[in-house]
């Protein structure tokens, strides 16, 4: 795993690098674009620990630079490269769909073609991104049952918190949480409508460039505004389909560096003999400056807290966890069941499973084909023969959804074995007598 994500932050870095630097043809603007996304506190979050976002990001970087390379050589070998790339980040992340409509449109726009070609071009691209995704959704269903494994349905429970912290994440593309957030909301809204004004002074002109061969320089900015609008669309839809779901930094890092390319694209390609666009231009460079400043105290921060302390189940406190080295001495072939099966998992490398949970964590409901009472009869039928131990971690208390500790107490007749001051074993005994 460390070796992989030390290749997708080189892999990702390189990309941003080389897709700026063919679209801008100008190293200062690449240099300046590269280090807003690489230097961010998001990317060097999202490119330490294990999880899709670096991978999704790898994958939205290709089908632009194929993209790129279609409308430099009109080879269509590119679209089909551009496709798999799409389909790929598909089963990466589930917000994938807007990367495809963005680029769909962009390809629509390209006024070079006739209208029945650019209808071609999309369409290949569309029809190798569905036929991928197809391919595993029927390899899915035959090989365990199911294809996504989420219900479909409304089941949003967005409140008040869950949209400031919408709302905190995009601000925290400029500034960290220290600053007034007046003054962050204030320099979020400039920021926007600059964006607007840029990509209005840009989209004067662009339609009528792609005529030519700059094609790329006039219709990527566009494509990446389709995306930003489309992308931040679907995560708040999203929001109301899946319940407990908000857009945290890891959800807003797409749509952040994406902006960033485009921003960067806009100044480098576009006339500044119009006045306006002239002071928008050293206004934005202004805001880089800033940015960039904000970008490299929070990340050089946040890297020596990781080195100082660790991150996630890697950190020292992790590690030398009572309670883990209690699991530690557990028999070897013993059942687990824990509200943190995947700390025993990685630290331990020991088998466990998740106690009852009383609903889906993505509904909000009970699951109907599992219910809560079905999870408890099942571990009471278990073998008793055999050692079954029930752990719980006390800094584990994100996971609402499942059983408390007192409750598995009195259903299962659980009995303490080890007490701990992060945590406790117990292991199950024979059934209560009123059962």
């Amino acid at each position: 795993a460390k070796l992989v994500g030390i290749f997708l932050i080189c892999a990702n870095s390189f990309l941003v690098w080389h897709l700026l630097v063919s679209t801008t043809g100008k190293y200062a603007y690449a240099s300046i674009g590269t280090a807003l996304i690489i230097l961010s506190p998001q990317f060097v979050d999202l490119h330490s620990v294990a999880m899709s976002e670096p991978l999704f990001t790898t994958c939205i970087l290709l089908s632009l630079l194929a993209l790129i390379a279609y409308w430099n050589t009109d080879k269509r070998l590119w679209l089909l490269g551009c496709g798999v790339a799409i389909g790929v980040a598909a089963l990466v992340r589930f917000t994938a769909p807007p990367l495809g409509a963005a680029i769909a449109l962009g390809l629509l726009l390209d006024r070079r073609h006739r209208l029945t070609q650019r209808l071609i071009d999309a369409g290949i691209v569309s029809a190798v991104c569905a036929l991928i995704f197809a391919i595993w959704a029927i390899l899915s269903a035959v090989i365990i049952g199911r294809v996504t494994g989420r219900a479909f349905g409304f089941y949003g429970n967005m409140d008040d918190r869950a949209w400031q912290t919408y709302f905190n994440t995009l601000m925290s593309w400029l500034l960290p949480s220290q600053f007034p957030i007046v003054v962050r909301a204030a320099l979020l809204s400039i920021f926007f409508i600059g964006c607007l004004c840029l990509l209005f002074w840009h989209s004067r002109s662009a339609l009528q460039q792609s005529r030519d061969s700059s094609a790329a320089n006039a219709l990527l900015p566009i494509v990446l505004s389709f995306f930003f609008l489309f992308y931040m669309g679907f995560v708040l839809l999203a929001c109301n389909i899946e319940a407990n779901l908000t857009l945290t930094g890891r959800y807003g890092f797409p749509a952040y560096f994406t902006t960033i390319i485009m921003l960067t694209c806009v100044p480098a390609n576009t006339a500044k003999s119009h006045v306006r666009a002239k002071y928008t231009y050293r206004a934005f460079a202004g805001l880089a400056v800033i940015v960039l400043l904000s970008h490299i105290a929070r990340t050089l921060e946040k890297t020596h807290k990781a080195f100082e302390n660790g991150i996630g189940y890697a950190s020292p406190s992790w590690l030398s966890s009572p309670a883990i080295q209690s699991v530690r001495r557990l028999p070897a072939g013993s059942t687990i069941y824990s509200n943190g099966p995947d700390a025993i998992h990685f630290l331990l490398r020991r088998p466990a499973d998740y106690i009852p949970s009383h609903v889906h964590e993505r509904t909000g409901l009970e699951d109907p084909a599992n219910p809560f009472r079905s999870q408890v009869t099942h571990l009471r039928d278990l073998p008793r023969a055999g050692n079954i131990y029930i752990v719980f971690f006390d800094r584990i208390d994100w996971r609402f959804y499942l059983a408390s500790e007192s409750e598995l107490v009195d259903l299962l007749n659980l009995k303490l074995v080890d007490r701990r001051r992060d945590g406790r074993v117990y292991k199950m005994s024979r059934p209560p007598l009123n059962e």
